[in-house]
């Protein structure tokens, strides 16, 4: 597939690429704003520099390649949110987590569920990740600790970059099984006047998770967990209270 392939194309929404291509270009479908998927075969051994850049309508890229031959250039598309679909341990995955993407073995886990007016993804058999609300009237936000689909309990142990970004919102609780914050989850939420954390399994705050937040916002964690849970906010660089 040649450079700038289908750079600027504003029509194409989904792509399926031949078996018979073994390279993707550079540039191949950069600056493509409708796109929104892409299926890689496993003849495709090389993708150029920016091949998916500022494909910012793009969700996911499906990866068939085997475990060894896939190569992929070191730009981070200039997308958020972006998903990668492939086999575990392939050069996909290990760039899906070098880059901070999300990464899924599976088209299934791309489904989203809503459950009691918020929105998940299924993770693994065990493990949902929180995608947001699905109603823009709610201000006050509880992550819970599990979730019911299809009769199946699972556990809420992250919440996905930018989910709430930008609202409204004045209130966020975090369940007990939470451990990842992905980036700018709650960047710009200015009318936020509190967040309780119940998790004591908390690991990692993505960059800007907490950035441009009110100065008199409250955060509110368990006693046994203020002193490590404060060092770990400060990586933030914010300012806001922290209390038990």
């Amino acid at each position: 597939m040649p450079h700038g392939f289908l750079s600027g194309n504003n029509s194409v929404t989904s792509v399926k690429i031949s078996e018979s291509v073994k390279k993707i270009g550079s540039y191949a479908f950069e600056d493509s704003y409708k796109l929104k998927n892409v299926s890689i075969p496993s003849s495709v051994t090389k993708i150029g520099d920016y091949a998916f850049g500022y494909c910012t309508s793009l969700a996911y890229v499906q990866s068939v390649s085997d475990y060894k031959t896939r190569t992929m250039a070191s730009d981070k598309y200039k997308v958020r949110g972006f998903t990668i679909i492939g086999k575990k341990n392939s050069a996909a995955y290990r760039y899906a987590k070098k880059h901070k993407f999300e990464f899924y073995t599976s088209l299934k886990y791309m489904k989203v569920h809503t459950v009691k007016s918020c929105r998940y993804r299924i993770k693994n058999n065990s493990e949902v990740t929180f995608l947001g609300i699905a109603n823009k009237k709610i201000k006050n936000v509880t992550i819970p600790s599990t979730i019911k689909i299809d009769k199946k309990t699972y556990k809420v142990t992250s919440i996905s970059p930018n989910v709430l970004r930008n609202k409204g919102i004045t209130k966020i609780t975090m369940g007990k099984n939470v451990v990842t914050i992905g980036a700018g989850a709650f960047n710009n939420c200015r009318k936020l006047k509190k967040i309780i954390i119940k998790s004591s399994k908390l690991k990692t705050i993505g960059k800007d998770a907490f950035k441009n937040l009110p100065k008199k916002l409250v955060v509110k964690v368990l006693p046994k967990k203020i002193k490590l849970y404060k060092k770990l906010l400060k990586k933030q660089k914010i300012n806001f209270n922290i209390t038990k």
